[in-house]
């Protein structure tokens, strides 16, 4: 009997926890609780089905309906047989060897290339790809490095660092015409500056010309409140399948690092090794379906 009441204190405890993730429209603290959302989706399915009651088949079942979009976003997606190819990559400012990196990104084939924590320190990464990546563009950010856009493709217009820091646009010509792309850095979530800084960034990313491709280090999970603003603001979609970037402390794994593609095109995204760096790269091959195959 102690037993099946400590179970279910905990199961409240873990309902509630799982119910404040999906706060987050309300206070940012609940994208932060979002964060860890899988864990208590989990948890309640466990604790749920451990108690062996009606009340607890029906929270192991609110578990299971939490923990499926999530499920949904890893899904296998198909890979277009032709596209642009975007590497997005956190390198770290402690980053030390640059050789990895360098060679990683040149043989990947990318197009476009989004980089966050740019330092004094690995600059060499940057002024390497000058030759095969001629127009480029290295923004402001936080203490730990800028945020930069690199392009094989030529920008039209001058590239922009916008007032709030820890973003670069850029206007680049493509064979599919002329994209908007955005590299970002946010800071930590809540109680630390990320909503702030996205609600002063988000009229800017609104403002971009469609279609929008947004790539960076969102520090925060693609299930959260904060994504669900960013992409209808830009009439974009979290690239797929979703991986994995930083693992928290070594421990729990998190997919901070994405993508956002334009609505209504195909793209698949491949992860790539940290490569120095506490991030994983990510290669995202991508096609607009109004315009068909590219021919590299």
């Amino acid at each position: 009997m102690n037993s099946c009441r400590v179970f279910s204190g905990l199961l409240l405890l873990t309902l509630l926890a799982l119910a404040v993730s999906y706060g987050g429209a309300w206070h940012p603290a609940g994208d932060a609780m979002a964060v860890f959302r899988p864990v208590f989706a989990l948890a309640a399915m466990f604790l749920g089905l451990l108690l062996r009651s009606r009340a607890g088949v029906f929270a192991a079942f609110l578990g299971a309906i939490a923990l499926s979009p999530i499920l949904w976003m890893m899904r296998p997606v198909a890979q277009p047989a032709e596209g642009l190819i975007v590497y997005q990559k956190n390198l770290s400012f402690r980053m030390q060897n640059h050789e990895a990196i360098i060679a990683d990104i040149r043989d990947s084939g990318a197009n476009i290339v989004l980089l966050q924590e740019v330092t004094d320190s690995n600059l060499p990464v940057i002024r390497s790809l000058a030759n095969s990546h001629p127009y480029q563009q290295i923004c402001v950010a936080h203490s730990v490095g800028g945020v930069a856009i690199l392009s094989d493709m030529p920008f039209r217009g001058a590239p922009t660092c916008p007032n709030v820091r820890g973003s670069a646009f850029a206007s680049i010509v493509t064979p599919y015409g002329l994209l908007s792309v955005a590299a970002l850095h946010l800071h930590w979530p809540w109680p630390y500056g990320q909503a702030s800084q996205m609600e002063a960034l988000l009229p800017q990313l609104r403002d971009l010309p469609r279609p929008v491709l947004i790539g960076g280090d969102f520090n925060m999970v693609p299930w959260s409140h904060l994504d669900r603003v960013t992409t209808a603001a830009t009439d974009t979609t979290v690239a797929r399948p979703v991986r994995p970037s930083l693992n928290l402390e070594q421990i729990y794994p998190m997919p901070i690092d994405r993508i956002l593609i334009p609505q209504g095109w195909t793209g698949h995204v491949q992860m790539r090794d940290r490569l120095g760096s506490d991030h994983r790269g990510m290669l995202l091959r991508l096609s607009s379906r109004s315009q068909g195959n590219l021919s590299q």
